[in-house]
């Protein structure tokens, strides 16, 4: 009967200081005695045959052989247990990307993550809406490796890697994270007590057999309607669509002027113009579809082809040739990246599969195998599937559309080719995920680890939360309570991610930057922080990878705050605004104890900007504004007479002249009145 739970198992490192807690499952009424270092205590297994006991004090290092021993003559030895610093990271997609997605932003992350001094635990998705869970579905400890980390959370394992190499002591780092996941998820049904709409919709999921026939339905739905558009596309159908040979790339019977000739096209006349409508067994076909190839400039968006909301598939073509002076990659294997793509995608190199993606977020990097590439012209073909109308190769910074290895590179932007294979009339059907219902990722995931003590909590999540923005400052500042409730610490430390700079999928109407200041308000409880990282966002990606300087933000503040060394861990904060003339209004701030010089900045060395100011009518106007000191003037523009409210970088993707502290640490975005 005496079993330890996941947690608690060989490679685990345990919390150091004065009271760790030790539990587990024995027989009812039995007294079990756990012994590690120089500590022992004893405790009485209940009804239920939980027992908890509390070590301490517990120094760091290891490896340490812990004992636990029963009235009933059970024994169980763990000879590989740790001691030192314990943290937990939690929220959703932008928490639980993986190192796999950021080895090629920081070169040798894997190859160099060998640390026998770091632990990983992995909390696998699970999700519960009945009795939490006492112990983890699975998962165990793993040392940090090349072997172990490219599939582990890149943010947690950068703070474990800063945190060890500064306290140069075991760090335990345990993820529990799942992308899409709203907060309401990761709480438990008292903490929302007060939110009765959450709770109404957890008890719909209450029923197993209920989930099981959504799942069915979701995926039956989704297969057909991926079998319609597969049915309709005439790049499977059509033997003509790439030529008789199928994906040879010949060229005969794709341009315009080539069906012509074929007498596959009619003269018409469509509203009052004269159109070339193209005939496909007799019968007439829309002429935008099907005559033959039309050229289209990627990355870019469908739309800008013309095919505004279109649904369904598009086949895109791009033909290269290898440069002279890149012959030797002929036959050599080489990386295909094509940036990232709305919605999925297959890709073909020359007729070969090289890759596909089933979703709109991870950056597509094939491989394209050695001897597909060839001398003289390539083709690349790409099946886009837009899902809801938003079809696009995404453009701008940081995506990156290019064939190359150690022999040459081939851009890819440009010149590319269509052609519709099919249209649907309905948007692909969404799936219902479920594991994103309130309470379902505490029950499953995050209470069987409330009786592990640790040192603090990371948390990067609310972008899920961004339809409901007015809330989320209640919803966090109800989740941490009641985390600290639920783990036993008073004064668990939380350090929170704020939401960084991004837009190309979002309107702009406020959601973002109201969820950044229920974000840094929530820092106002005790023993809690919200790093900013306004400038460490990708526009035109939901997941930006510069992970690890996220990971050092979360680390600088839990320097001051945690361990309480004497570094700077706070942007400037506002104060007061005030009028100081009929037109300028002066907003003052305060800076972080622990900042040796006293004025504001800016990032980018140029003028303040992101002001906005609002009159009576709520309209916000853009402001100029001047640095003096620890204040910050701001000209009222002439349509807001007389300006009654003040705001700053409220934008989803604020980037113009951001204010900082002499050390480099941003200002949050806020929004207050004028006195």
């Amino acid at each position: 009967m005496l079993r330890l739970p996941r947690l608690i198992s060989s490679g685990c490192v345990l919390q150091q200081g004065e009271k760790t807690r030790i539990f587990g499952f024995a027989n009812p009424g039995g007294t079990v005695t756990v012994r590690l270092q120089e500590c022992s205590a004893s405790g009485t297994a209940g009804e239920d045959g939980r027992f908890d006991v509390y070590l301490g004090p517990l120094r760091p290092g290891g490896p340490f052989v812990l004992t636990v021993e029963t009235s009933f003559g059970e024994c169980l030895s763990l000879e590989d247990v740790y001691v030192g610093e314990v943290w937990l990271g939690s929220g959703q997609s932008n928490m639980e990307l993986p190192v796999a997605r950021v080895r090629d932003r920081y070169p040798g992350v894997v190859e160099n993550s060998e640390n026998p001094q770091i632990h990983l635990f992995q909390i696998s998705e699970c999700c519960e809406f009945g009795k939490p869970l006492e112990d983890c579905r699975s998962g165990e400890w793993k040392t940090a490796g090349p072997k172990t980390v490219e599939n582990f959370s890149a943010l947690c394992l950068f703070f474990a890697q800063f945190l060890q190499a500064h306290a140069n002591v075991p760090v335990g780092i345990i993820c529990a994270s799942l992308g899409g996941s709203p907060a309401e998820a990761w709480m438990s049904k008292e903490a929302l007590a007060n939110e009765p709409q959450a709770l109404a919709e957890a008890a719909r999921w209450m029923d197993p057999e209920r989930i099981r026939n959504q799942q069915e339905t979701d995926a039956a739905a989704i297969e057909a309607w991926q079998a319609t558009l597969r049915s309709r596309d005439r790049g499977f159908s059509d033997g003509d669509f790439f030529g008789k040979t199928g994906f040879q790339w010949e060229q005969d019977g794709f341009p315009v002027h080539a069906d012509k000739a074929a007498g596959n096209v009619d003269s018409g006349v469509k509203n009052g113009e004269s159109v070339d409508i193209c005939r496909k067994n007799g019968e007439h076909v829309d002429e935008k579809e099907n005559l033959g190839w039309k050229e289209i400039s990627m990355p870019g968006y469908l739309s800008d082809a013309g095919l505004e909301h279109f649904i369904g598939s598009v086949w895109l073509r791009r033909r290269f040739t290898l440069p002279s002076n890149m012959e030797k990659m002929e036959g050599t294997e080489a990386a295909l990246w094509l940036g990232t793509m709305t919605d999925s995608d297959d890709a073909w190199v020359n007729g070969v599969p090289v890759g596909q993606t089933g979703y709109q977020y991870p950056p597509r990097k094939y491989r394209i195998p050695v001897g597909v590439l060839q001398k003289g012209e390539n083709t690349l073909v790409v099946r886009l599937v837009s899902n809801n109308g938003h079809g696009r190769f995404t453009p701008g910074p940081g995506k990156e559309y290019r064939i190359f290895n150690e022999q040459g590179n081939v851009e890819l932007g440009g010149r590319w080719e269509y052609r519709v294979g099919g249209r649907m009339e309905e948007p692909a059907p969404e799936q219902t995920f479920i594991s994103w219902t309130p309470t379902g990722l505490y029950n499953g995931m995050l209470h069987p680890c409330q009786s592990y003590t640790v040192r603090g909590i990371l948390w990067y999540q609310g972008e899920s939360n961004d339809k409901r923005p007015d809330s989320y400052e209640r919803i966090l500042k109800t989740l941490i309570h009641s985390w600290r409730n639920e783990w036993g610490q008073e004064r668990l430390p939380f350090l929170a991610v704020q939401l960084p700079g991004f837009e190309i999928d979002l309107p702009e109407n406020g959601s973002w930057p109201s969820i950044r200041q229920a974000q840094q308000k929530a820092a106002g409880l005790p023993d809690t922080a919200t790093v900013v990282t306004l400038d460490l966002g990708e526009k035109n990606d939901l997941h930006p990878t510069g992970k690890k300087e996220i990971a050092q933000r979360l680390f600088q503040a839990a320097r001051r705050m945690v361990y309480g060394e004497p570094v700077p861990c706070q942007g400037p904060v506002p104060e007061k605004a005030e009028f100081v003339g009929e037109t300028t209004v002066k907003l003052t701030f305060r800076l972080d104890e622990m900042e040796t010089e006293r004025t504001l900045a800016t990032l980018d060395g140029q003028a303040p900007g992101e002001f906005e100011v609002a009159g009576a009518d709520g309209v916000y106007h853009p402001a100029k504004a001047a640095l003096d000191g620890l204040a910050a003037e701001i000209i009222c523009p002439e349509a807001v007479e007389p300006p009654v409210r003040v705001r700053y970088a409220w934008r989803n993707a604020p980037d113009r002249g951001l204010l900082v502290s002499p050390s480099g640490i941003l200002a949050s975005p806020f929004e207050m009145e004028i006195t």
